[in-house]
């Protein structure tokens, strides 16, 4: 391994490691990093073992490269900077792959779009595209433990630190317990710096929701890509986003993951059971798909999506032509206390959700049992009617109040033993709203409902402390000073599921890639 640095536009310089292979020149693979490039030395290695220049780069004022650290501000210049300088290397064929998963992702993109001459092709992992996109959620709503847990962690300073807010709970949230909400970063003693400006309009801060910004713009030319996704990623349908954008051949491989993909500890605290053949190497996906379009560089082809499809052991690609089953519910309980100070609590990713859903501040809807075997291949919709909420003391509420949509799924009997889940949560969102009516709209999801199984529809006036708490008086929840209890109403619900024509294949991605 090399040390050498790169010099910006603005006359900082980048610390930047490289691994070369023994033959030389050859095609270069960047990685951009805020989180320290000695730590990806074992993937350097790696990838110099099979015929790449590995580049790894300290983005500007992160570890030993100069200048401020300011997260989704540097990356296109510094990023364009850093692909000259490799292109003109000796050692580099001319060719130049931009690599990255989470917020390396955006580095990968922006750096693309900025000097896409050399760029031969882009990979991203569960790309955490912007920080709009990271601090709310599809329906614009706040994600208020997972902005300020990366925040507090990594948005601030040169180097890495520990998280304040790593261990809380709704029946402990310690600093998240603080009111007002906007008042966290003084409360865990973290800088404040930055931390609130995605949840801030016209200078105030403010929840309701807002349109999402557009992923990154591809460059001129755009080069070919390959987005991974997990099914229990924060950020999937973000990655989909980005592939049904790009203007020309995106391949996607939506495997059984989170944001991890799979590579740490997912299974021990998670109910999902994977099945063998979805338990697939993010690294060798990566490795065939490049091999593949590095030496057919075509970028006119249409890409390939394929999906972990759970509840079997299948990868399936979804045809274009898709429908929605609208899905009637019964109602279980329609009407609810919701106590901000005793939270409903959240729960992240493909958990048994059983006990939480025998709490009584929460509305429940269940559906029939499947009568035949159903792929679900798609984003879910909730709709809800019939919303009301009132003191207790019999006072209706004006103003916008948050409503939590939990789905889940009860398994059949005979796929109880796959799911490890007596209800198995399927996905979550929250819309803020001073409507009687809602629509909800939930991630992606990709998985056969067999004979037998239920959905189930929880809705409730909290989800703590993945979101922040509704005072539940229609003032902001990010700024009010109190909380109160409330009567909630939810007559109605109705979910639409999204089914796919589905061509099951049995080839794992590495190889249909290949």
């Amino acid at each position: 391994m090399n040390t050498i640095r790169v010099t910006t536009d603005d006359g900082l310089t980048l610390h930047t490691e490289i691994t070369l292979p023994e033959r030389l020149p050859a095609p270069a693979v960047l990685i951009r990093t805020p989180y320290g490039a000695s730590a990806h030395q074992q993937e350097a290695t790696g990838w110099a073992k099979r015929g790449y220049a590995a580049v790894v780069q300290d983005v500007r004022g992160r570890y030993r490269s100069a200048g401020s650290w300011v997260p989704y501000t540097n990356e296109g210049g510094d990023g364009a900077a850093t692909i000259a300088a490799i292109a003109a290397s000796e050692w580099c064929d001319g060719r130049v792959v931009c690599l990255g998963s989470s917020y390396s992702a955006h580095c990968a993109l922006v750096a693309a779009a900025a000097n896409p001459g050399p760029v031969a092709a882009i990979v991203v992992a569960v790309p955490a595209l912007s920080l709009r996109r990271v601090a709310r959620d599809r329906n614009g709503a706040p994600r208020f433990y997972g902005h300020s847990w990366w925040w507090f962690q990594h948005g601030q300073g040169r180097t890495s630190s520990p998280c304040p807010i790593h261990d809380a709970s709704p029946d402990e949230p310690g600093v998240l317990g603080v009111l007002p909400t906007i008042e966290l970063p003084r409360a865990a003693g973290a800088p404040a710096a930055g931390w609130s400006l995605p949840w801030v309009r016209d200078g105030l801060p403010d929840s309701s929701p807002v349109p999402l910004d557009a992923p990154p713009p591809a460059g001129t030319p755009p080069a070919p890509l390959l987005v991974l996704a997990g099914l229990h990623d924060v950020f999937r349908d973000d990655a989909l986003d980005l592939a049904d954008d790009w203007p020309v051949r995106a391949d996607v491989v939506v495997g059984a993951w989170q944001h991890d993909l799979g590579l740490v500890h997912r299974e021990a605290d998670a109910a999902l059971r994977r099945h063998p053949a979805h338990r697939i190497k993010p690294g060798s996906v990566i490795a065939s798909w490049l091999e593949r379009t590095l030496r057919d560089p075509d970028a006119t082809t249409p890409g390939s999506r394929y999906f972990a499809l759970e509840g079997t052991g299948a990868w399936a690609r979804p045809a274009p032509a898709r429908h929605l089953l609208s899905c009637p519910l019964s109602a279980a309980r329609t009407r609810f206390v919701a106590d901000p100070c005793h939270p409903h609590p959240s729960a992240l990713g493909p958990v048994d959700v059983h006990d939480i859903s025998r709490r009584e501040d929460l509305a429940r809807f269940v559906s029939d049992p499947v009568r035949i075997a159903t792929d679900l291949v798609g984003r879910m919709v909730v709709r809800l009617s019939g919303l009301a909420a009132h003191t207790l003391d019999g006072e209706a509420v004006r103003g916008p109040l948050d409503w939590c949509v939990r789905v889940a799924l009860r398994p059949a009997p005979a796929d109880r033993d796959h799911t490890g889940a007596g209800l198995l949560q399927l996905g979550h969102a929250l819309v803020r709203t001073p409507d009687s009516r809602a629509r909800v709209e939930l991630p992606l999801v990709a998985r056969r409902l067999h004979p037998g199984a239920r959905i189930e529809v929880h809705v409730s006036a909290h989800q703590f402390p993945l979101y922040a708490r509704d005072p539940q008086d229609g003032t902001e929840p990010l700024t009010a000073t109190r909380l109160r209890p409330a009567r909630r109403q939810v007559l109605r619900a109705n979910v639409e599921l999204s089914l796919a024509e589905l061509a099951p294949d049995p080839t794992e991605p590495k190889e249909a890639l290949r």
